[in-house]
């Protein structure tokens, strides 16, 4: 083993490990606890599409100030209630779709 290697060892306090399970459609994803920048830090994902060119999914655990909606972004609010979050999210210029169900 060498230098590099023994030293990334060290840093990795937690001892996270990689389940290596692949990504598909229907899987929740769960963002590891130090990932870099804002966007997914600590989200939870439900993925509705993965391919060679891409993904598709919807962060089911953060707000809209929280997940950086802005000019141009769409907006899907699954349980929109009164329309809180989508009518936040288009004070930030976005817009989206919500869908509720009234029993």
């Amino acid at each position: 083993m060498n230098n590099f290697n023994r030293m990334k060892d060290n840093l990795d306090i937690f001892r996270i490990k990689t389940n290596n399970v692949e990504p598909k459609k229907g899987r929740i994803l769960i963002a590891e606890p130090f990932l870099p920048g804002t966007y997914f830090n600590r989200s939870v994902i439900l993925l509705v599409a993965y391919g060679q060119k891409g993904a598709v999914g919807f962060i089911l655990n953060k707000k809209v100030d929280v997940a950086n909606v802005g000019p141009g972004d769409y907006v899907i609010d699954l349980g929109s209630g009164y329309g809180r979050m989508l009518i936040a999210a288009a004070g930030r210029g976005a817009y989206g779709h919500g869908v509720d169900l009234d029993p």
